[in-house]
């Protein structure tokens, strides 16, 4: 029998001669000036989807001298940090790179395709979230913004999927005391050029889309108050049960180990095998990671250590009320798991000295983790209006069984359109069937694309947008 792990680690198996930075450029030259910005954006910029040129492209484009001082002082700021020149440098121009590529996206005949599906999959990740009704008192959520993130494919690609956020957007290109501001109000989904043909690759989006985009968009139920993403790190620095060095990081890590359990409230258990195979296999060496790292008493990386969110989103998997297999899943996660660390008894820490880094054992760095996942499921948030966020969106039987059809149907060699599915459904059930045979990967990204173009043409956001 085979064994699901280790089939998506083949799978995905090249994912970082895929990621090889050697050819990629930025959109616009270094350094930015305003006049650049602007000259890529009206040769580039010609076709945007309706409701996005007054919220995003317009704002953007009457703001863009100050984009671009803004993007130079923080290149500035983290030389001055320390930062490896490259690094400063990636992670500085993503912004810019991001909020073009955005605009970008709808004018390129020759990607347009790709951006179609991945907009289905972003935008119905974000809508099954925002649109849930929480009660007659309250309605839905209350929302920074209405409009679900945008998407782009082309950041430098080491840097794999990411979200730029709706606060950084604001705080980069809006004057000082603005926020928050209807304008702007959306975020931007990114990948690498060389995921466009692999939607199966996309089930990590999950994190990015049900999780970063939505824990910065949702307010209080009145709508006012802090941001989702605000409450959620008071939740964690204050957590019962998380040992010594847990207190240091899970309040920093928690926006970002909210993602991934909200991407597997959307997506479902395999989004755990996904997302542990990805972060393995795009690595050179072909290992999880397993190092936390903080200078000065900051967390310089705000994911949680990459093992470590396997366990956080295996928490998350125990506590799934309406999941009647989730023993089932937990027991393959946990195998998975198993593999993923063999050789790794602990978390390595550095505090400023990577040649001597601390020990976090990995027998307590677990359970807090487990734990984090569990509590981040199940904790009544008042940003929620007093719900959990698996009583507003969760993965459950009738998910699992459509899911389990899909896998069904594409083990069959049949089309996954028709089926009535959602773009999380279809992804989990195509990474389902992969899990079984990693030589389906060419032809179940062929039949999922197919699925998702479907997608696309009936999504209540985009649908009638063919540009």
């Amino acid at each position: 029998m085979a064994d699901p792990f280790s089939e998506l680690c083949l799978a995905f198996d090249g994912i970082d001669a895929a990621l090889d930075n050697t050819k990629w450029v930025p959109l616009t030259p270094w350094i930015p000036t305003g006049p650049a910005l602007l000259d890529y954006l009206d040769k580039n910029s010609t076709s945007i989807p309706p409701g996005y040129d007054a919220v995003f492209l317009a704002p953007l484009k009457a703001n863009l001298q100050r984009l671009a001082d803004n993007i130079y002082v923080l290149y500035e700021s983290r030389l001055n940090l320390g930062w490896p020149e490259n690094f400063a440098f990636s992670r500085t121009v993503m912004h810019t790179d991001g909020l073009l590529g955005a605009a970008s996206a709808w004018s390129d005949p020759r990607g347009l395709a790709a951006v179609q599906r991945f907009q289905a999959v972003v935008s119905d990740i974000f809508e099954s979230f925002i649109t849930k009704t929480l009660s007659p008192a309250f309605g839905p959520l209350k929302l920074v913004g209405k409009l679900p993130p945008l998407v782009m494919f082309g950041l430098e690609p080491e840097l794999g999927p990411c979200t730029i956020k709706v606060d950084y957007i604001q705080a980069l290109c809006l004057p000082l005391g603005s926020l928050p501001s209807p304008l702007l109000d959306l975020s931007i989904v990114c990948q690498p050029v060389a995921y466009a043909s692999c939607p199966l690759l996309w089930g990590v989006i999950g994190h990015e889309a049900g999780g970063h985009a939505v824990t910065q968009a949702v307010r209080g139920p009145l709508g006012e108050g802090p941001k989702l993403a605000d409450e959620l790190k008071t939740l964690l620095k204050g957590l019962p049960g998380i040992s010594g060095q847990g207190i240091h990081f899970w309040a920093e890590w928690a926006d970002e180990a909210a993602a991934d359990v909200y991407g597997l409230l959307n997506i479902g258990p395999s989004f755990a095998l996904s997302l542990g195979a990805w972060l393995t296999m795009s690595h050179k060496e072909k290992k999880i990671g397993n190092t936390a790292i903080s200078v000065g008493g900051i967390v310089l990386d705000l994911h949680p250590a990459e093992l470590l969110r396997m366990y956080v989103v295996k928490g998350a998997v125990s506590v799934l009320s309406n999941l009647t297999n989730k023993d089932t899943w937990l027991k393959t996660i946990q195998e998975a798991i198993d593999k993923a660390s063999v050789g790794i008894a602990h978390i390595e820490i550095n505090f400023g000295d990577s040649l001597n880094p601390e020990i976090w054992p990995l027998a307590a760095a677990s359970m807090d983790a487990e734990l984090v996942g569990r509590t981040i499921a199940t904790a009544k948030m008042a940003a929620l209006a007093g719900y959990s966020i698996q009583d507003i969106e969760t993965w459950n039987d009738d998910n699992e069984k459509l899911a389990t059809k899909i896998r069904d149907k594409a083990l069959l060699g049949r089309s996954l359109t028709g089926l009535g599915a959602n773009p999380a459904q279809l992804i989990a059930g195509a990474t389902m069937a992969l899990s079984t045979d990693h030589k389906w990967f060419d032809a179940l990204n062929s039949r999922l694309s197919e699925a998702l173009d479907e997608c696309y043409r009936t999504d209540k956001v985009f649908k009638g947008w063919p540009p």
